[in-house]
């Protein structure tokens, strides 16, 4: 569901409801970087804090910080030195944007900033198959109006939005 980019996610989504309704089967949907998150376990991080980050262009990064499964720090979209300060003791980073982003988290972090290896850069269905289980369980079930009220999660407005409103 997100975050990500504005376009793959509204194809993404639009995809995953016309198979859902085609099969007749439910769909839940499921934190991109939540899905990043669960990668801690896979490399042996699961005491660390996990700060999943993406590239979002224009000098900003998507982030969150979880601790296990839990979010401690929400979604959201903001420069990465801004991120940075959300970052205290070990944390293992992931994503493109703890790549790119490197020195911001070091200075920050020091030796606390952690970061898995590039073949971890991309959620696993696996993992994002175990959220949407969790999810399930949690809920208990999942009701008829899911499918339409379902939607991408943006964070911030498409440069479309934001041109449009410095039009009027």
């Amino acid at each position: 569901r997100g975050p990500g980019s504005f376009t793959g996610l509204r194809v993404g989504m639009a995809l995953a409801k016309g198979l859902a309704q085609g099969l007749n089967i439910p769909l839940l949907s499921v934190s991109s970087l939540a899905a990043f998150a669960r990668v801690a376990g896979e490399v042996g991080a699961q005491d660390l804090d996990i700060a999943p980050v993406l590239d979002a262009r224009k000098v900003e990064v998507y982030a969150a910080l979880f601790h296990g499964d839990e979010c401690v720090e929400g979604e959201t979209v903001c420069p990465p030195e801004v991120w940075a300060e959300q970052l205290t003791g070990p944390t293992l980073l992931i994503g493109e944007g703890a790549r790119r982003y490197r020195a911001v988290w070091e200075k920050r972090l020091g030796m606390d900033a952690r970061f898995a290896p590039p073949d971890r850069d991309f959620p696993r269905a696996s993992f994002v198959g175990a959220l949407a289980v969790l999810q399930y369980q949690q809920v208990g079930q999942i009701h008829d109006h899911t499918l339409a009220s379902l939607a991408p999660t943006y964070i911030r407005r498409s440069e479309a939005e934001e041109a449009a409103e410095k039009q009027t």
